[in-house]
């Protein structure tokens, strides 16, 4: 995702939203593994192609798990 793709999704929700966000940048860190050229296409693959929907489980699954140990 493009950092104007984001910012126009995130300025659709209430400022007071919770979300849970990550991102990583070709500058912090990877510029030593590969070139800014192969970050990108590396990220255009990524953006079609990963599944995510096991970290939605992930967080599910400690939500639950914070709820027994309240």
């Amino acid at each position: 995702m493009q950092v104007k793709e984001a910012i126009k999704y995130l300025s659709e929700l209430p400022e007071d939203e919770e979300l849970v966000m990550a991102w990583w940048r070709w500058q912090d860190g990877f510029s030593e593994v590969c070139t800014e050229e192969e970050w990108n296409e590396a990220m255009d693959s990524i953006e079609g192609k990963m599944d995510w929907s096991s970290d939605y489980e992930i967080i599910e699954y400690l939500i639950e798990e914070s709820k027994k140990t309240q």
